[in-house]
């Protein structure tokens, strides 16, 4: 596996309280980034955390953040992140969500579904503004998963993260 799987930046949050939040390798998450598995509940009567600070306190000098939160939140499920994901600055990115292998967010994007691989996305809610490359290229490199390559497999095909990506590098690859 490869040494550097994660770059964060400062004031970026990965928050779960249900589900999982997974991150893939060789991610890069630009600063003030949330990844939020949880959100208030909207269908009842309130959306305030009627039950954690009132409601299952035993007192009001107890109220804010004594009680248990479950009764007060609710998720659409684990989000995922892909491999090789460029996360820009200020994105939040909300529960069930799916983010393809190689895509990158623009800043200031609200991603509330999923994201194919290499796609770039941008917008909120996020919205697909193009393919980084042709179906060709993405194909091939899903194949090779390369984020999966030991350290010195890496190396070793320097050449195919030097300049434009081409299909040809792409058959040169070798994953010792």
């Amino acid at each position: 596996m490869a040494a550097i799987p994660l770059c964060n930046s400062p004031g970026s949050d990965i928050v779960t309280k249900i589900n999982d939040v997974t991150v893939g390798n060789f991610c890069s998450i630009a600063r003030n980034c949330t990844i939020q598995e949880f959100n208030h509940i909207t269908d009842r009567c309130t959306s305030y955390y009627i039950f954690r600070n009132l409601l299952d306190a035993a007192d009001r000098q107890e109220c804010i953040w004594a009680g248990p939160e479950d009764k007060d939140i609710t998720s659409n499920g684990p989000i995922t992140v892909g491999n090789d994901v460029w996360i820009g600055a200020q994105v939040v990115i909300l529960s069930g969500v799916t983010i393809g292998d190689g895509a990158v967010i623009a800043a200031n994007s609200t991603v509330t579904k999923d994201i194919p691989p290499y796609a770039i996305a941008g917008g909120t809610p996020a919205k697909v503004l193009k393919s980084r490359f042709e179906d060709e290229i993405i194909k091939k490199l899903l194949e090779l998963g390369w984020w999966n390559w030991s350290d010195e497999a890496l190396r070793q095909n320097r050449n195919l993260f030097e300049g434009r990506l081409t299909v040809d590098k792409l058959k040169q690859a070798n994953n010792l």
